[in-house]
């Protein structure tokens, strides 16, 4: 499978003197051309509110050592949210502390997955259950669901109908054959043959299922 293209950009840390440090190393190490070229946008999830890039670069900053308050703060659910649903395509989360020294919380749910790992477990389980649970979710919606189905030359992950409607969902974030998400190209390939897509990473399922069926439900309002 094709990798997808990469033509945006985004660094993203929950605190603001980190993102103030890393503003200021973009600004020295890139041309100015570079940074509008990618639309490279560095800030809190705060700055990331209505915003997506096609691959995200996330630093949690925190480690063992690190003051209780900043646990708090990044284990708000609008925070962590937020910081891990902004990536179209591919997410890299880079983080000083492991899954074993954390209190329950978000962020050790976060990490208790092997999100860098094709592990069995990892090809079988979070394909399956992902998939089935988003198919089970959109039946609830009476939409119907084709897995993994031709359309213009490309297997769309869901072809979905409602109604008279058809449009394509497409599962990214998580090993396995339908993992990667579309290039501009097929993207505009699929369009052209009349089939609107919606993107949908499985961190942003895992993470506010409720939210992602509003958009879902939305999304085919706006079809009509």
């Amino acid at each position: 499978m094709n990798e997808p293209a990469i033509n945006t950009i985004g660094v993203l840390s929950p605190f603001r003197d980190q993102v103030d440090y890393l503003n200021k190393q973009i600004l020295e190490q890139l041309d100015i051309e570079i940074i509008r070229k990618y639309r490279i946008l560095c800030g809190t999830a705060y700055s990331f509110q209505g915003e997506e890039r096609d691959v995200m670069f996330i630093s949690m900053s925190v480690d063992s050592g690190s003051h209780p308050s900043a646990f708090r703060h990044l284990n708000n659910p609008n925070v962590f949210n937020v910081s891990v649903t902004r990536a179209k395509h591919k997410q890299y989360v880079f983080t000083s502390v492991n899954a074993s020294e954390l209190k329950d919380s978000i962020f050790r749910d976060f990490l208790s997955y092997n999100w860098h790992s094709a592990s069995e477990y990892l090809e079988t389980d979070i394909k399956e259950t992902f998939a089935q649970s988003v198919a089970e979710s959109l039946a609830k919606l009476d939409i119907q669901t084709k897995v993994s189905y031709p359309v213009a030359g490309r297997k769309v992950d869901f072809l979905c109908q409602y109604n008279q409607m058809y449009f394509g969902i497409d599962l990214i974030g998580y090993p396995g054959e339908l993992q990667s998400g579309y290039s501009v190209a097929e993207l505009q390939l699929l369009y052209r043959s009349g089939l609107k897509v919606f993107p949908l990473p499985y961190s942003y399922w895992y993470f506010d299922r409720e939210d992602c069926i509003d958009e879902i439900k939305a999304f085919v309002e706006g079809l009509s």
